[in-house]
C-alpha cells in the first residue's frame, strides 16, 4: 500500500494517484464462502466491504477495507 503524503499511488508509476473505482458514499463487497469436502464451494450469509482503487496508466489495482470493516477488526481477539 504506497502511500505518498497521504496519496495513493501506484506500484508501476510512483507519480501517479490511484483513482477511486466506485461512486461516492459506495463500496464493493467480496461475498465469503468456504470449500466443501466434496468439492466446489458453498457462499456464506456474510461478505466484506472494500473500497477498489485504480491506476489509469497500467490497471495495477489495490482494495482498502472500509472503514466500518476496519472499526470491527479492531475489536476481533487474533491471539487466542
Amino acid at each position: 500500500m504506497p502511500l505518498r503524503n497521504d496519496r495513493r499511488v501506484c506500484l508501476n508509476h510512483p507519480e501517479e494517484d490511484l483513482v477511486p473505482l466506485q461512486e461516492t458514499g459506495t463500496f464493493h463487497i467480496v461475498p465469503l464462502a468456504k470449500l466443501r469436502q466434496e468439492g466446489g464451494y458453498e457462499g456464506l450469509p456474510r461478505a466484506t466491504g472494500v473500497l477498489v482503487f485504480a491506476c489509469r496508466i497500467c490497471g495495477y489495482c489495490e482494495t482498502y477495507l472500509t472503514e466500518k470493516e476496519i472499526d470491527l477488526l479492531k475489536t476481533i481477539d487474533f491471539s487466542s
